[in-house]
């Protein structure tokens, strides 16, 4: 939080604002149930695992989520800029969403 209230009054010195904010928001069952399911697919296939490929590590980092980042959302939203997309979409998806989130021209990106 207070690197954000830092950042908005650095930018606010130099006359600029931030537009947008775009949440990716996804279930924690489901982000783990896909970590479990991208291991267990690579050992099936005798592939490498990734070391964070795992339960304990992906909770660790949403319970950080939720500690350190996750009170931004309510601080942006206070300010009407948050935008929130589904990213348990088609990557496709999320991306077109991003985009008319932010309302932007699809030939920008």
């Amino acid at each position: 939080m207070a690197q954000a209230v830092r950042f908005d009054d650095l930018l606010d010195t130099e006359g600029l604002a931030i537009d947008h904010v775009v949440e990716l928001r996804a279930d924690e069952t489901v982000l783990l149930d896909r970590i479990e399911a991208r291991a267990r697919e690579a050992r099936e296939q005798g592939g490498a695992v990734r070391a964070d490929d795992n339960h304990e590590t992906l909770k660790l980092r949403i319970d950080a989520y939720n500690e350190q980042t996750a009170p931004l959302v309510d601080y942006y939203r206070s300010r009407n800029i948050l935008r929130t997309v589904d990213g348990l979409q088609p990557v496709e998806a999320v991306a077109l969403d991003v985009v008319r989130a932010i309302g932007q021209d699809r030939s920008v990106m």
